[in-house]
């Protein structure tokens, strides 16, 4: 089948226990694991600003009406985002985990600008574009993972990956509760969401290195199979 092309027998007893023993032995497991864990880090960044733009919100004196907008622009933008991110997913130039990793890199700032901006209009533009790059993220993911695994390892896959989300959005809240306990200063929590943006881009950066090495030693054996 097409996704046991590149698989491998290698026994890995650890990681069988993780992944189950089929995705265990897949070429781009690896890739795999690195690509939950930075969606890990993306989820506890993603949940801090729902949970933190009120009280910010008032310390620029907006009214409840237009904090309720804020909220709605983060959901418009993601909706684009998701239909964005569907639409670039089927144009073969582009590189799905190429164009998460952009979408997470570029949202890094924006937690750290609603500390910063002072006007409804500035939080409003900032909660949009923050809604959109997260939806880009959201929306490739479950599609990488198809063309990266196959479909007959997806249960295991997105069964592990929606693990590693509830657990972010289960840790996220309560972390971030703790550390603006401890300063004294709501604006805390959006540096924790910038913290933990910038730990997934890494991580997501790692995975993109993964999987071209993969490839291009794929293509490499594939080569030397054909001149033989």
């Amino acid at each position: 089948e097409e996704d046991d092309i590149g698989s491998n027998s290698y026994n890995r007893p650890w990681l069988a226990w993780i992944t189950g023993q089929r995705l265990s032995q897949h070429r781009h497991v690896y890739v795999f694991l690195l690509l939950i864990s930075a969606d890990f880090f993306s989820v506890m960044a993603l949940f801090i600003p729902y949970g933190y733009i009120q009280p910010i919100a008032e310390l620029r004196q907006l009214t409840p009406s237009q904090v309720s907008a804020l909220v709605s622009a983060i959901g418009g933008g993601s909706i684009a985002g998701r239909l964005t991110s569907s639409v670039l997913a089927m144009r073969p130039e582009v590189r799905p985990l190429s164009m998460i990793r952009a979408a997470i890199s570029l949202a890094i700032p924006l937690p750290l600008l609603l500390t910063v901006v002072d006007e409804f209009w500035m939080f409003c533009l900032v909660c949009l574009v923050f809604g959109f790059l997260t939806g880009i993220w959201i929306a490739g993911t479950s599609p990488f993972l198809a063309s990266l695994l196959g479909m007959t390892n997806m249960s295991a896959a997105l069964g592990l990956l929606t693990f590693a989300q509830g657990a972010g959005c289960l840790i996220s809240p309560p972390l971030a509760g703790l550390v603006v306990e401890h300063s004294g200063d709501a604006l805390a929590a959006l540096y924790m969401s910038g913290a933990f943006l910038l730990t997934s881009a890494t991580v997501y950066s790692l995975a993109v290195v993964t999987h071209r090495r993969k490839n291009a030693n794929l293509s490499k054996y594939e080569k030397l199979y054909t001149d033989i």
